[in-house]
């Protein structure tokens, strides 16, 4: 099957942070998995970026020793979250300022 057919549409999701970090999410619906096709995030200090599926189980990790700028991709069903659960994407505290865009496509659980 090809991704028009299975995919039931894509999501994404964008914040700012100030000295608190931030997180983004894209919230799951029953008999569905969100996957994770990218992110994109920046920060003006040190930081740890995540992706997790539900919250606070990890499944992309990123530490950054200064400030950063940072995009990934993924494939379809590369980086999937746990049916029925949000995606997130956190960025952890910095100094001023920080921001991350998340995308997913909604796929059959």
């Amino acid at each position: 099957m090809d991704r028009e057919t299975r995919a039931l549409g894509p999501k994404q999701g964008s914040g700012v942070g100030t000295n608190a970090g931030v997180t983004v999410t894209i919230t799951g619906a029953a008999g569905e998995k969100l996957s994770c096709t990218g992110i994109e995030c920046s920060g003006d200090a040190a930081a740890l970026v995540t992706v997790e599926s539900p919250a606070s189980t990890v499944i992309y990790r990123k530490r950054y020793a200064a400030a950063f700028q940072m995009s990934e991709d993924w494939e379809e069903n590369e980086l999937n979250g746990a049916a029925g659960a949000d995606l997130l994407v956190k960025i952890s505290a910095s100094t001023a300022n920080c921001e991350a865009t998340i995308q997913a496509l909604r796929l059959p659980a």
